[in-house]
Formats: structure tokens, C-alpha cells, sequence
């Protein structure tokens, strides 16, 4: 591996830091368990370009971030006609009932990935795709290839724990935003939180979410088949804090950020009908 390409890894998922400050400590360099995530860190080095391009793409425009929450089903989605919208997971189903303008998916669960693969394979959108776990057994799938040109993948922003004298790499979920998904991404405990911070580097001046529900009451998707994999996520515990956190870092970046949901748990940021949030003027 060219020597750049290394340096490149270790800036960019923390794990240079890391190291300095264990030299520091100890004196030597220790050993690094990487798992899989060379090989992901890799693809995201070879894509790298294409989220580099994606930067402001959207300047300006009213972004719709669409979780799969089942109060889609209870949305007026022809307002997403015309609209600049990312889907996560599931939500390339209903290019099947709108036309947006522009659109883009978001997967970063690898049991999603698994799930979804034969799907995956045949958009022809930009798919952006993430990876939770770094274990040996967690490897990319041979499909996922940089020399597929509607592919990137981008990296969570990673911790290192220092375990039995190594190094191990572990996926962050701290309550902070990343405004160069270059550099990495804080996942959060949903993929809603990855797609507004991509929202925000695309340029949106507006981020409007739907299907965000995080209340199981009613199921767990907007497609009855599917089954919820975080059984133990709790709103206020899991949720709460990140949009908190958003709607702070967002506004003062002068980006407002909608809840369009019908229903649900959220309530830390402003809600409005769908219809409302989409008729708003352009910020200034």
C-alpha cells in the first residue's frame, strides 16, 4: 500500500492521533487490530473523489431526507415531485410513486446491505454507503467496487480502544456533526442522522425530514416485512440528543431543520406538514 494512502487512512479516521499520543505514552508503537476495515477504508480512499464532487451540489435547495419509518405511508409523497430528496435504506421504493428532481440513497447497516444487495445493484442512482462493523467476518461485499461510478463509501467517525496491548477499532456514536464526510460521519443510532449531514455538505439551505418516526407503536417500516433490528433504541435516550444537537449546529449555519413526519416521537425540532414545509420561501 503506497505510504500516502496509509497516512491517508490514519488522518482520517483518528486513528494518527491515536497512535502520537501512544508513542507519548509508552514509548512504542503498538500492535493494530483492523478487522475489516482496511478493506472498507480502502474503498473509501478510492471514492473518496466522488463525495468530493458532491460537495454544494444542491446550494441552496430545499433537501428531504426520507427515513422508513411507516408514517410514509401516511404521507402526501407527491410532494416530493420535483424535490431534491436522500433515501435511506428502503425508501428507492417509492421512486416507484415520485419523480424527484434529484436523488440519492444512503445505506450503512451491513444486515441492510445484506438484505438488499440484488436491489442495490441494479440502481442507477448515487448510492452512498456506509459500515457499522469492522470485524474480520464484516468484510465489503465483492459488489460494493470502486469501478461501480454511482458507488462511494464513507467511514463513521471511529474510536480506538486500546484492548490487551493493540489497538481495535470500534464505531463512535457520539452527539457531534461532521461538516467534511470525507473525514468521516457520526452515525448516531439511525441512518437519518448521516443523511442530514450529507444534506448540509450537499448546500441545502433547508433539511425536511419524513419517516422518522422512532415509535414502534405502529410497526417499523413502511414495509410491513421488515423487522426492527435495534429492538433496545429509545427516543429520548437514542434520538433526542442528536436532533438537539442538529437543530443547534444547523442553525447556525442558517439551515432549518423540519420535522414532516406525521405522528411520531420527534420533537426536538420545528414540525410542519409536509406540504407546509415544501411550500416555505427560499431561505435568504
Amino acid at each position: 500500500m503506497p505510504k500516502f494512502t496509509k497516512i491517508w487512512y490514519a488522518q482520517k479516521t483518528g486513528l494518527w492521533d491515536e497512535l502520537n499520543q501512544h508513542l507519548l505514552r509508552v514509548g512504542f508503537a503498538p500492535t493494530i487490530d483492523l478487522g475489516s476495515a482496511h478493506d472498507w477504508f480502502r474503498l473509501a480512499y478510492k471514492t473518496r473523489s466522488r463525495i468530493y464532487k458532491m460537495k454544494d451540489q444542491w446550494k441552496g435547495k430545499t433537501v428531504v431526507c426520507v427515513g422508513n419509518g411507516p408514517s410514509l405511508n401516511e404521507t402526501e409523497l407527491d410532494m416530493l415531485n420535483g424535490a431534491y430528496v436522500i433515501g435511506t435504506n428502503r425508501a428507492f421504493h417509492l421512486l416507484d410513486k415520485i419523480l424527484p428532481a434529484a436523488f440519492q440513497l444512503i445505506v450503512q447497516d451491513n444486515q441492510r446491505l445484506a438484505e438488499l444487495e440484488e436491489e442495490i445493484r441494479q440502481l442507477r442512482c448515487k448510492v452512498l454507503i456506509g459500515s457499522w462493523y469492522f470485524t474480520a467476518n464484516s468484510r465489503p461485499p465483492k459488489w460494493i467496487s470502486h469501478s461501480k461510478k454511482n458507488i462511494a463509501v464513507y467511514l463513521p467517525k471511529l474510536d480506538w480502544q486500546y484492548d490487551n496491548q493493540k489497538l481495535k477499532v470500534c464505531g463512535s456514536l457520539l452527539t457531534r456533526f461532521s461538516d467534511d464526510p470525507t473525514g468521516g460521519v457520526y452515525y448516531g443510532y439511525s441512518v437519518i442522522f448521516s443523511a442530514i449531514q450529507f444534506a448540509a455538505y450537499f448546500g441545502a439551505s433547508r433539511i425536511v425530514c419524513i419517516g422518522i418516526d422512532m415509535d414502534f407503536s405502529k410497526g417499523v417500516s413502511f414495509q410491513p416485512e421488515v423487522r426492527n433490528v435495534f429492538p433496545t433504541f429509545d427516543y429520548d435516550l437514542h434520538g433526542r440528543p442528536m436532533f438537539e444537537m442538529m437543530k443547534t449546529v444547523l442553525g447556525n449555519l442558517g439551515i432549518d431543520l423540519i420535522n414532516a413526519t406525521p405522528g411520531g416521537k420527534v420533537n426536538a425540532i420545528t414540525r410542519l406538514t409536509l406540504r407546509d414545509a415544501m411550500s416555505l420561501p427560499r431561505a435568504a
